[in-house]
């Protein structure tokens, strides 16, 4: 008998459970990572590392343009945990376009380890609002066909006669989507582009050479390289390392 109360709870537990999660398919679902959970998390003091944990983890969806980073900074996120929710935003991104070339019939699986993390896989920005328009653009309907068959009898002046008639065909729906009234064509909108305010914008807010680095090798930039601009960088504490990451991602843009 001892052993039955036991065993009578357990049961009464995993049907409440079941049932709870059966009211509320939510509670057995994880939260998606934003910028705002990381700031709530911080905020609530969890530790970096159960942090850096969950954002390995979880589904993300980080915003990484420069002005959502010096937001995170000074909110009180720490740079570390920035700096991974900056690789994690961009390692997902490489093995979404690393799968997208597995598909190509001149893809050799030993070439998976030479491009993975290579700039093949850096979706710009108008390439994934494009994406994301001929998404929503396109409705494929059911391919599969119809049959419809007939059988008439009747009597005529020579006599009986029958007819058959069989049908068959498929179609494929394309529902293109309109833009909406009075906006005319619908436009692509150009994300900016790391520029020079961004970068003293970031070491105004305190962010370390190798993070703004970093932001500069994973960002489309357009960065004035000349002499006055040069000096006023060094004016407001740009270090050299960081001038030559800008010149470097300037020659590879051309």
């Amino acid at each position: 008998m001892k052993y039955l109360v036991p065993l009578f709870l357990a049961f009464f537990l995993i049907i409440s459970t079941g049932h709870a999660l059966a009211q509320n398919p939510d509670l057995g679902q994880r939260e998606i990572l934003t910028n705002e959970s990381i700031i709530s998390l911080s905020k609530a003091g969890f530790k970096e590392r159960t942090i850096i944990t969950l954002i390995r983890t979880s589904q993300t969806a980080f915003d990484i343009s420069t002005a959502k980073l010096v937001e995170l900074k000074k909110r009180g996120v720490n740079e570390r945990i920035i700096s991974e929710m900056v690789e994690r935003t961009n390692s997902g991104d490489a093995m979404r376009r690393l799968t997208t070339l597995r598909n190509d019939e001149f893809f050799s699986k030993d070439d998976e380890a030479f491009f993975k993390g290579s700039e093949i896989f850096k979706e710009l920005p108008s390439e994934k609002q494009a994406r994301k328009q001929e998404e929503e653009a396109m409705i494929f309907g059911s391919q599969s066909g119809s049959r419809s068959r007939s059988q008439t009898r009747g009597y005529g002046p020579n006599g009986e006669r029958s007819q058959n008639s069989e049908l068959m065909g498929s179609a494929t729906v394309k529902i293109i989507r309109p833009p909406a009234e009075g906006t005319g064509e619908p436009k692509l909108e150009r994300a900016p582009k790391l520029d020079n305010q961004g970068i003293l914008e970031m070491i105004q807010a305190g962010f370390s050479e190798g993070t703004v680095i970093r932001k500069i090798e994973t960002s489309q930039v357009e960065f004035d390289l000349s002499q006055k601009a040069i000096a006023e960088l060094r004016q407001n504490r740009v270090s050299e390392k960081v001038i030559k990451a800008m010149t470097s991602a300037m020659d590879e843009s051309k």
